[in-house]
């Protein structure tokens, strides 16, 4: 989201987080499961407030040698990340 973050990767269920100005991934919220050929990713992302709207999501993978697949960052789905509710008043 918002350009590359680099090389740094972080491991589902540790203690990591990974940040950019737009959202942060939380690795103890997160989790992986891998079934034959078939992997199933679960990411904790809190956004930033004036990150609010819809998003368009990119994928790309990487084989175990380094090598990326030929349809690197093709559209995957899309999300809304909702505006932050404005704090209520009481009187």
């Amino acid at each position: 989201m918002g350009g590359t973050w680099g090389y740094r990767s972080i491991t589902a269920g540790s203690s990591s987080i990974l940040s950019n100005s737009q959202c942060t991934v939380v690795a103890s919220g997160s989790s992986e499961h891998i079934s034959g050929n078939t992997i199933t990713v679960s990411l904790e992302v809190r956004f930033q407030a004036k990150f609010a709207g819809t998003k368009q999501l990119y994928l790309g993978s990487e084989d175990v040698n380094g090598n990326w697949s030929a349809d690197y960052l093709q559209p995957f789905g899309s999300f809304t990340v909702a505006a932050p509710a404005s704090p209520s008043t009481s009187r």
